[in-house]
């Protein structure tokens, strides 16, 4: 427990990104340090009033501490933010249906449907998406043999995260390690081990100082970065699967 509290504290004091910090804190609750947490995430906020995930954390924090009617403000704004971004699973409901994911397109409207039940558009969309929906769920069963196969795919998402993070930092890619760490513990946010690699490769970072590099330079080497980074990991699954 105290080592958490060493390894946590000291990654705050690091400025993590804004990933990081949802971690930490979440990891920090888990703990019970809830003073501590609705602290931090009230100033976390200060600087990104719109992340919905560290406002339902400081108003989860402040129910703990039996703070309703805070509890109930944060949730209020978080509620409203939801909201308005719900028209994202609209959007995706059209973007499966062009694709014929006709199930995927059902469950989409149907999320978006409970924040917004009034817009008809919306009701028509589900209306012409379900008859459709048995007959795509009959077309995408498979049979025991190819349900047995390990897709690249499979293989990749099961693999992929922290493997492909060291293989950034191998290639010397410390930014790209740090951020592919983060996203592999939005899942795995238990995982002290990689929780203590990313605190060592900010490390690193800070040490080196290295200048910054404009972003549009930045994102094309990024992706100059990505391609590399493939290439040698898919040839890793090519071997995994034909071995």
């Amino acid at each position: 427990m105290e080592q958490a509290k060493v390894l946590f504290d000291s990654i705050l004091r690091a400025g993590p990104s804004q990933s990081t910090l949802l971690i930490i804190l979440t990891g920090m609750k888990k703990e019970g340090r809830i003073t501590e947490v609705i602290r931090e995430c009230i100033k976390a906020l200060n600087v990104f009033p719109d992340d919905i995930r560290l406002r339902a954390l400081l108003a989860g924090s402040y129910l703990e501490e039996g703070l309703v009617s805070q509890a109930e403000t944060e949730l209020k704004i978080a509620g409203s933010d939801i909201d308005d971004l719900s028209h994202i699973f609209k959007l995706q409901a059209e973007l499966f249906a062009r694709q014929e994911r006709t199930t995927e397109a059902v469950k989409a409207i149907k999320r978006y449907l409970a924040h917004k039940p009034d817009d008809q558009e919306a009701v028509d969309l589900l209306k012409k998406f379900e008859p459709l929906e048995e007959d795509a769920g009959l077309q995408a069963q498979k049979t025991p043999e190819e349900k047995a196969e390990v897709t690249e795919e499979e293989l990749f998402s099961v693999l992929a995260t922290p493997t492909i993070a060291e293989l950034y930092y191998n290639q010397g890619y410390i930014d790209e390690a740090i951020s592919t760490y983060e996203s592999y513990l939005l899942k795995n946010a238990d995982d002290k081990s990689a929780i203590k690699r990313i605190a060592e490769l900010q490390a690193i970072v800070l040490k080196k100082g290295e200048p910054q590099i404009v972003y549009e330079d930045k994102k094309r080497a990024g992706k100059e970065k990505m391609i590399a980074v493939l290439e040698v990991w898919l040839s890793r699954i090519r071997e995994l699967k034909y071995a």
